[in-house]
Parts: structure tokens; sequence; C-alpha cells
């Protein structure tokens, strides 16, 4: 006989009149005298005796239907940020429409649906399944969720000023794809969207502290952040050669000083191969002149140019002693110069008496003044010459005529 979950069953013993009854269980144990049982499911047997006829006997077994039967499975992981759904497959007891559903949520402590199926995120989940009959059947589930994502940002680092370097900034993250990213560089913030990959580069050539605000992968899970990254941006040298411009006579130099760097490379200008590697550039010649040079960031640039023009350098020659006395030998004063455009010589006697003035070099004192030979003594001299280069040049002195 077969009686539902949970339920009993009266069984009734039919002896004559004036039976009396025995009831046993499968293990022999008396249960009642009377001519009835009220029995769950088991195995039972019953004696019975009237009035000295032989004692009869009778077994019945009892069978109870399966109470509602399901499985919420074993416990599993699901994406940050994110939810999954609990609906366990049913079997058994009186069937779907006699079912009773109670969820409940461990962490809470508290009744969470009476529906069949639940829509949960991370915790501990149960299910109390009741029928009719008062069967129920009970399942617990642990939810976990992954642990939120972490985006390191590194690179970073020192460059020019040049208008073409940039560094690289990397993002690495360990979240679901595709992810959106804000950062910043100390004074503005930057937004990508969608990016696909794990892995996102920028280069940029801005100076700042860049660090990130935040990131949330494609189910809006926030990503934890590590790092920061300094990006520095170094001025270029100004190499200032000084003299930048200047005329030096034939024969002369110039040290063109091209300022306190770490590397230098000198040039004329039309040439591409390098004259020099010091601080100092010694020229000689008329050219122009340019300076590369490097500085202690490793930060390049190149000088304005340069030049150096040459002339000729003014000179004068001027005997200090001649004797006009008619033996044919040092007879006349006889001054020499170079490179000059203009001459004028002016002769003192001690007086102070002009004995002899000249506009020509070519003209040459002969120790006479008005047509008499000047006596022998020490005369003094006033001679002004205007050089190629422009400028006046002075020189006084004394000179001996000696007979």
């Amino acid at each position: 006989m077969e009686i539902p979950c949970n339920s009993t069953i009266k069984l009734t013993a039919n002896g004559g009149i004036g039976a009396t009854y025995q009831w046993f269980d499968s293990t022999n144990v008396l249960l009642s005298t009377d001519s009835f049982l009220i029995a769950g499911a088991g195995t039972y047997w019953v004696e019975a005796s009237s009035f000295g006829c032989p004692v009869i006997s009778d077994t019945l077994k009892v069978v109870s239907q399966d109470g509602p039967i399901f499985d919420l499975g074993i416990d599993y992981t699901i994406d940050c940020n994110t939810s999954t759904v609990l609906d366990p497959l049913v079997t058994g007891g009186l069937g779907q429409l006699f079912y009773q559903y109670i969820w409940t949520d461990i962490n809470l402590d508290s009744i969470i649906s009476s529906d069949t199926f639940v829509v949960v995120d991370e915790g501990i989940y149960s299910l109390y399944l009741y029928d009719l009959t008062g069967c129920y059947y009970t399942d617990t589930i642990e939810i976990n969720e992954e642990i939120n994502p972490t985006t390191i940002i590194s690179g970073g680092g020192s460059i020019c000023d040049d208008g073409s370097s940039v560094v690289d900034i990397s993002f690495s993250f360990s979240g679901l794809t595709p992810w959106s990213l804000i950062y910043n560089d100390g004074n503005k913030n930057y937004f990508i969207d969608n990016i696909m990959g794990t892995d996102t580069i920028i280069k940029t050539s801005l100076e700042g502290t860049y660090i990130i605000d935040s990131v949330l992968d494609v189910n809006g899970c926030l990503s934890n952040k590590e790092g920061l990254v300094e990006v520095i941006v170094h001025s270029l040298p100004s190499p200032i050669i000084n003299p930048s411009e200047i005329t030096i006579y034939t024969g002369d130099f110039v040290d063109l000083d091209a300022g306190n760097f770490l590397f230098y490379e000198w040039y004329v200008i039309t040439d591409t191969i390098p004259i020099n590697y010091e601080r100092l550039l010694r020229v000689t010649e008329a050219d122009s002149f340019y300076v590369w040079v490097e500085d202690t960031n490793g930060c390049v640039n190149i000088s304005d140019t340069a030049f150096v023009y040459t002339q000729p350098l003014t000179q004068l020659f001027v005997p200090n002693a001649f004797s006009p006395n008619g033996d044919e030998h040092n007879e006349l004063l006889v001054i020499k110069a170079l490179n000059i455009t203009y001459f004028n010589i002016v002769i003192l006697n001690r007086w102070g008496q002009e004995v002899f003035t000249s506009n020509s070099i070519d003209k040459y004192w002969d120790g006479f003044f008005e047509a008499k030979r000047v006596p022998e003594g020490t005369y003094y001299y006033q001679i002004d010459v205007l050089g190629l280069d422009g400028k006046m040049f002075n020189q006084s002195g004394s000179l001996q005529v000696i007979y």
C-alpha cells in the first residue's frame, strides 16, 4: 500500500465477534491491541484470536511516496558585479502545483523569495521546498564573486622638449574586457572607452604625475588601481656662442665659447664634419660656425651661427736714430707702415719747434730745417695713421740725430 509522504493511514483488522488483536511492527514491537492501527510507512502485521479459535495473522507493507527532491549544485564563482539565477529542477512529492518555495539568504538571515527561482549575487543561499503533506527538502549553495580586477600604471620617464620626443605610459588590466579608463596627469583628466585588450599604451610629451582615476570592466565592476608615473620634460639646452660676431686681425685668434654643457660638436657652416669637441673653439681664419651641444639630461640643440671676420693689422715701423752727415749711410729718416690709408708726421725739436711735417709716408726727412742741418740731439715725433680697418692709430716717441 502507498501513502503520501509524511502521512498516515488507518489500518483495520476484522477478526469476527469477540476477537482480540495485536499489532506489531517489523521489529516485533507491540504497537496496539485495538482493531485498527494508525500507521505511517513501514511493515506491520496483526494477530487476531476469538474464543479458542486458532490465531490468525496478516502482514501489510505501507510505502510512503517520495517527497520533493532537488539539487542546487556545487558552489561556484560568478564574475565581479554580476548576478546568477538559481532555478532548481524539482521532482517527487505531490507535484509542481503543490510545492511551496522558501528561499533564504543565510548571510542576511532573511527570506528573500517564494518564487520557483531567484536571481542572486554573492552569498550563501538555501531553498526549503514543502508540499501539502508537510514533506520538505532543503539544499544550500554558496555563490562567490570574483575579486575586483586590478589595473597597474607603469612607464613614463624623462624626455626633451624638442617637439617630437614622447614616452609610453602603460595600463595593464586583469579584468573582463572591454573596459573603460579614466586617468589624469595632475592637471587634466583623460578618458578611454571600450578597450578590448588587457593592455593599452598611450604616448605623451606632457609633463606631469600620471595616476589612474577609475577603471570599470564590462560589468561595471570597479578595478583596484596601483602605481603612479612621472613624466619629466626637460627644456632644450640653449648654446649661445660668445662672441657671436667679431673681426680679428690677420694672424690673430679668438676663442669662441659655447657655454657649459656635457658634449660639444663644432661645425663650419659649410661642412658636416665636426672640427672640434671642446667647449672653446680657437679660430684664426674668417668663417661662419655653429655648435651642437648635449646637456646632462641627454637633450641636444644647436646654436645660432657665429661669424668671424679677419682684416689686416695696421703696422708702423719708426727708426730711433739716423745720421744725415753726408756719408751716404743712414742719411734719411725712413718710416714704413703696412695697411694704412692715411699718414701724418710732425717732428719737433726740444723747444717744441716744428722742424718737419708730412702727409706722405714716402716723403723722408733729411735732417734739414730751413735749409740747414739741424743740430745733433734728440727730436720728438707724433705720427697719426688711419688703418685699413678704419681705425686711427697714433704713435709718439723720440729719435736721435747723429753726425
